[in-house]
């Protein structure tokens, strides 16, 4: 037990190490970092840091553009994070996978992923992620040219941003439709 408890700390360490990485918008490295992470936590079969480290390296994948590749991930994350009942990552997996289909113009995709994760939100309540969520449907909204809905759910994540004081969020509202 001691030994596992010890593997955890380092593959924590590596965890912060890959964000960094992904920071630094060195998202190869952070890759890297976050897969060898996958094989080890599912090594000694720790499932949470299984989701974490495929959570984590998947908007690394959208941001290379490597897109299937950020699905594969999210997908597997998802069993996981299904299996466990993990309300939390679901929200973060199914996020990620609207950024992602968003990215690909799989808007249909793009907007039942952001309804998952909104429905999830509603039992467990982060403002923050669902103004991130709302900020994804309202792209995808945007990309099938409707723009009413696309309003309202830009209105709703400007609200929201505003609630927390995220300038970052309302930030990405106004510059998420180049």
């Amino acid at each position: 037990y001691l030994n596992l408890g010890m593997s955890r700390r380092v593959l924590l360490i590596d965890l912060n190490s890959a964000n960094i990485y992904g920071e630094l918008d060195e998202g190869r490295e952070s890759i890297d970092i976050l897969m060898n992470l996958y094989r080890q936590a599912h090594a000694v079969q720790d499932s949470q840091l299984v989701i974490l480290s495929l959570n984590n390296v998947a908007p690394e994948y959208r941001q290379l553009q490597l897109h299937d590749s950020s699905i594969l991930v999210s997908m597997e994350a998802l069993k996981y994070a299904s299996s466990l009942r993990d309300t939390t990552h679901l929200i973060n997996i199914h996020s990620n996978l609207s950024a992602t289909f968003n990215a690909i113009g799989d808007t249909q995709r793009a907007i039942e992923e952001g309804r998952i994760a909104r429905a999830l939100l509603k039992i467990k309540t982060n403002k923050k992620k669902l103004s991130n969520v709302h900020i994804n449907m309202a792209q995808s909204y945007a990309l099938q040219n409707s723009y009413d809905t696309m309003k309202i759910y830009m209105d709703s994540a400007l609200v929201l941003s505003k609630e927390i004081d995220s300038k970052f969020n309302e930030a990405e509202l106004y510059t998420g439709y180049r």
